[in-house]
């Protein structure tokens, strides 16, 4: 498959890797997994950085061991749960939400002015003979969840993917979101978060002063309310969030954009 049939029938691939029920997730897997291969690419997967384990199906199968084939190699990297905390690619990923591809050289097309250099990455090609290069998709979901799709090259030693990278990115990008988007929404995998929720400007003023720290009192002398007012629209802010105090609000309070990045 050559990059422009990926495009023309980019719809048809979204409707392919969608998860619409827990019984439907190796399926999905599995188209995911059929495009990887129709572009030299082999697939490794992880759903959500703050998990111990990788993406699994209806009966709790790891989908890297089974539709995307890592088991025949005998890798099984997903079992240590270390490292989504250790892998530099995986840091990578908390800080770039778009794109990019690196080797042993370093990372390579990140949007201008990004000064991304995650230690450890050399180790990552000294340690293996089997990759020279990685395409790494960021998946960047609402309520601060993170996963990350690494496209490894079928050819160990291909060390140059640009041209990979500026004729699939795109594609692959949306369809990876769409694939662990729906993955996590069919398994429940992000805690309920209160729906249709709306909090004043006074509260979301409150809230951001909060979450850099600051006192009630330093807040009401920046907001020039007294004490008790913002005390009244912080507690406010967390009746409406579900909340049970003021740290879990300003969590919950950037985690729906209401603060932006703390």
């Amino acid at each position: 498959m050559n990059a422009p049939s990926l495009i023309t029938t980019l719809d048809q691939r979204l409707e392919e890797v969608t998860v619409t029920a827990p019984e439907t997730i190796l399926g999905a897997a599995q188209k995911f997994d059929a495009i990887a291969r129709s572009l030299n690419f082999q697939f490794a997967v992880w759903h959500d950085l703050s998990s111990k384990s990788g993406p699994v199906d209806c009966n709790r199968v790891s989908l890297n061991e089974t539709a995307f084939g890592w088991g025949i190699r005998g890798d099984r990297w997903w079992d240590k749960p270390q490292i989504a905390l250790a892998s530099p690619i995986a840091l990578a990923c908390r800080y770039e939400s778009e794109p990019f591809w690196l080797n042993a050289d370093g990372i390579h097309g990140l949007t201008p002015g990004s000064d991304l250099v995650p230690r450890g990455l050399a180790k990552v090609f000294a340690a293996s003979d089997e990759v020279s290069a990685i395409l790494v998709i960021p998946v960047h979901l609402a309520f601060g969840q993170i996963g990350l799709v690494c496209c490894i090259p079928s050819d160990p030693h291909k060390a140059d993917l640009s041209d990979e990278f500026r004729e699939h990115r795109s594609a692959l990008s949306l369809i990876a979101h769409r694939f662990l988007k729906t993955y996590n929404q069919s398994t429940n995998t992000r805690k309920e978060i209160p729906k249709n929720c709306y909090l004043t400007r006074r509260q979301v003023q409150c809230l951001q002063w909060a979450s850099q720290g600051k006192t009630d009192s330093e807040t009401g002398m920046i907001l020039s309310l007294s004490h008790a007012a913002v005390r009244y629209h912080l507690q406010c802010a967390i009746e409406r969030l579900g909340c049970v105090n003021r740290t879990q609000a300003v969590f919950r309070a950037a985690q729906l954009g209401y603060v932006g990045a703390i």
